[in-house]
């Protein structure tokens, strides 16, 4: 992101105020089915923003942005993690 310009968030305020992610207290006693359903609402939450994401860097021609984006998405798509735990979890 920085080879195309742009700021990015480098404080625990900066991150707060623009993530979509949020702490429940409220789960830390929960049973690990409860907690992975969360994660897997987390990892959507990144996943929709990741490709709104690459949609604006195209349109904004800064292929470099595009790029990291695609590797992270691949990154998900091919995780062993994400293929045996949180497909599991998705019929919720």
């Amino acid at each position: 992101m920085l080879d195309e310009g742009e700021v990015i968030p480098t404080t625990t305020e900066e991150l707060t105020h623009y993530s979509m992610l949020e702490e429940k207290g409220c789960l830390k006693y929960e049973v690990g089915e409860v907690l992975l359903e969360q994660v897997v609402k987390d990892f959507d939450t990144q996943l929709l923003f990741i490709n709104k994401g690459i949609t604006l860097a195209e349109t904004e021609n800064k292929f470099g942005i595009v790029g990291f984006f695609k590797k992270i998405i691949y990154f998900y798509e091919t995780s062993n993690f994400c293929d045996t735990k949180l497909s599991r979890s998705r019929n919720f």
